[in-house]
């Protein structure tokens, strides 16, 4: 947390209150809150979705008109997705360095 408490000093100061248009100044805070929200997501299921056509995902058939939700509390922490300590707050895998590419 040093590392984000430096650079909030470097770029916004310690005079006034961190806006909205400085967090493109503040990459690594940006890596802190993404950490953060992953390991500790807002809510713990996805906004439903409704299946618009038959389909599969992995060894499911999804009919149509069914209701899906993503456990997203469970993606963020599960090996797989996250082979690299999937318990730990680490910042900097979502560093351009640091192997997590979105998509």
């Amino acid at each position: 947390m040093a590392r984000a408490q430096a650079e909030l000093d470097d770029v916004v100061g310690r005079n006034r209150p961190v806006e909205e248009s400085d967090m493109l100044n503040l990459p690594y805070l940006q890596t802190v809150t993404k950490e953060a929200f992953r390991l500790h997501p807002l809510g713990l299921l996805s906004v439903p979705q409704m299946a618009v056509v038959d389909c599969e995902v992995g060894l499911y058939l999804v009919l149509k008109g069914s209701t899906l939700l993503l456990n997203i509390w469970a993606v963020g922490r599960h090996p797989e997705a996250w082979s690299d300590e999937p318990l730990e707050f680490r910042p900097d895998r979502f560093l351009p360095e640091g192997g997590y590419t979105w998509g």
